[in-house]
């Protein structure tokens, strides 16, 4: 049983916090403030249905070579340049789009099969379904925001970057028109491998870096970074320049505020601080029994810093702690003054 208690916080300023990502390591995901835009927040959006079947690949996907930077096609199974350099589709619908090509397993880079495994768990018992509703909004509206310097009829392309099994991909497929379309690549295959199964009957994903993606200059109306490294001088590339914006979902102070106290042994305070200027604050207090919480810490840092007795301890007493999300619309004009 798990209980929730949402407040979601209007915008107004604060001091920005460089905070943990989903992957170990620490970043600071805030670019310049100058001109960002008002993210839009929306607390529930349509579920992606999950495809059971393994997915036939979508050739309208723009993908571009990662050798020489061309624009790939799709013949049968395999998506090719006119270089002739070939990039075979896997079974479960997704190509491999990195640069240095097919990794073995235990090379393969990227979070591991448990660590989604335990993602997909914690989506499933709707503990970040208001987050992912917000990011989904946001990415939304940003594409309505291009399509609309564009003048009207103009189909854009999303890219979810940092995608893992695809929950935020299928989010923003389910609040964008039909006709969109919908990207998502992350380094790790077995994150990759678990979204094309779920959901690449209206996405179409790659394994391949969001520090180099294979897509052409200036391609996308809006991108998504949820939890992840932000690759600004990447984006500041693939963005549009006609209205087009990325949409950043990071930690904000109080998050997972429970977890922090059981493995370090120091009860936070909470800070119920607004969002900084254009973005939207998710904050919600979890009840979470210990198979949850379990799953909860195996997607975070904290399971990198967890002793075993602390690790323990979580799946056996459950925690109290809250869910705090920053979601932030940042235009790609500061996304080029920013970078470097």
């Amino acid at each position: 049983h798990t209980r929730a208690h949402t407040h979601t916080h209007t915008p107004t300023d604060w001091q920005s916090h460089g905070l943990a990502s989903h992957d170990g390591n620490d970043y600071s995901m805030q670019p310049p403030r100058a001109g960002a835009m008002l993210c839009v927040i929306a607390l529930h959006t349509a579920r992606a249905a999950p495809n059971s079947s393994c997915a036939p690949p979508r050739a309208g996907a723009p993908w571009a070579c990662p050798v020489c930077g061309d624009r790939l096609a799709l013949s049968g199974r395999s998506w090719a340049c006119v270089m002739g350099h070939s990039y075979d589709v896997a079974r479960e619908g997704y190509v491999n789009l990195t640069r240095g090509g097919r990794l073995a397993s235990a090379a393969t880079p990227g979070d591991g099969a448990a660590a989604y495994a335990a993602r997909r768990a914690v989506f499933a018992a709707g503990l970040y379904d208001e987050v992912q509703a917000a990011a989904a909004a946001a990415v939304a509206a940003a594409a309505r925001r291009w399509g609309e310097e564009r003048g009207g009829g103009a189909v854009p392309t999303v890219l979810d970057a940092g995608c893992g099994e695809g929950a935020y991909t299928a989010a923003v497929a389910a609040a964008l028109p039909p006709a969109a379309t919908v990207l998502g690549i992350d380094i790790s295959r077995d994150a990759v491998r678990l979204a094309a199964r779920a959901h690449g009957a209206r996405a179409s994903f790659a394994v391949a870096s969001s520090f180099a993606a294979p897509l052409a200059d200036a391609s996308l109306a809006a991108a998504l970074v949820a939890f992840a490294p932000v690759p600004w001088a990447e984006l500041a590339r693939v963005l549009d320049g006609g209205g087009a914006s990325v949409v950043v979902v990071r930690p904000g102070p109080d998050h997972l505020d429970g977890f922090k106290a059981a493995i370090y042994g120091a009860a936070a305070t909470p800070r119920a601080l607004p969002p900084p200027p254009a973005a939207a604050r998710v904050r919600k207090r979890l009840e979470l029994p210990g198979e949850l919480a379990a799953s909860l810490l195996a997607m975070t840092p904290y399971a990198w810093r967890a002793s075993e007795a602390a690790t323990a301890a979580v799946a056996a007493d459950g925690v109290d702690t809250w869910l705090d999300v920053v979601v932030e619309t940042v235009p790609r004009g500061v996304v080029v003054r920013g970078r470097g």
